[in-house]
């Protein structure tokens, strides 16, 4: 189709012809024997010339004596040209002197096609702003925290270094120190990592894709995120088994079923 035209419907036809023949032959019947059948400004050599008609794709396979394949014409006419044209096609009876049968298979909305696509891709937009406009509110939270701070230190009053941090299990001071190792590689990536029991990097992914992750997963005993820990995520990690779970806050989580609840403040990372 020329650069001006835009493909509205795919129409697609299947052949098979009493004898050997080749792609031009086809090609050559389907313009020459639906020549005229509805009218001059029907034919296919017009409407390709004003750009309603793209180039037909013609594919064929042989067998001992016969042929056989699919035409595809991608046309910007609207739905009642279209059947026309695809009944003129299926009206041809000869290819050179073989008898033939055309038939149509399909007669795709291509427009309808690239709706759904724009309609998922804008989902997936939508999420993904989504989650990272909740993270940027964790930074801007967190800034405001560090900027409290910074006023009390300015007034000369001290916080005991013992409270810096909660009370952390011994059993969970290695995981920790693997959590803070990897903090400064995590920030500002919207991203979460799972680990099994041994500590071994199970997955990495975005955080708009975690639960769906965990729904796939099991074994998974410790999970780090650059977000927010909500109900919907505790219910995701707890049927993947996860025990251990930090983010930078902690939100909307009334039942977290015995899971361990850590943000970054509480171990003191920042």
């Amino acid at each position: 189709m020329h650069k001006s035209g835009i493909v509205k419907y795919d129409v697609k036809l299947s052949f098979e012809v009493d004898g050997l023949v080749k792609r031009e032959d086809i090609i050559g019947a389907v313009f020459g024997q639906t020549e005229g059948l509805l009218g001059p400004e029907m034919n296919l050599n017009e409407l390709q010339r004003v750009s309603k008609i793209g180039r037909i794709e013609v594919s064929t396979h042989s067998t001992t004596n016969t042929t056989a394949g699919d035409v595809l014409i991608p046309m910007s006419t609207d739905i009642d040209t279209c059947a026309l044209i695809s009944a003129a096609i299926e009206s041809i009876d000869k290819v050179g002197p073989f008898d033939c049968h055309f038939q149509l298979t399909s007669l795709d909305d291509v427009r309808a096609s690239k709706k759904e696509d724009i309609v998922r891709r804008a989902k997936q937009i939508k999420q993904n702003w989504s989650t990272k406009s909740m993270s940027e509110s964790d930074v801007i939270l967190k800034e405001l925290s560090i900027e409290g701070k910074n006023e009390i230190y300015d007034k000369d009053l001290e916080v005991p270094q013992s409270n810096k941090t909660k009370s952390i299990d011994p059993e969970d001071e290695s995981i920790v120190e693997l959590i803070n190792s990897l903090y400064p590689n995590l920030i500002e990536t919207l991203e979460a990592i799972g680990f099994d029991q041994d500590k071994k990097e199970i997955f990495k992914v975005p955080i708009s894709e975690v639960v769906e992750t965990l729904g796939n997963q099991s074994g998974i005993r410790y999970l780090v995120l650059d977000g927010i820990i909500t109900q919907r995520l505790l219910d995701g990690a707890q049927k993947a088994g996860v025990t251990f779970l930090v983010g930078h806050r902690i939100t909307n989580a009334e039942k977290h079923n015995g899971i361990k609840l850590k943000t970054f403040a509480d171990l003191g990372i920042v």
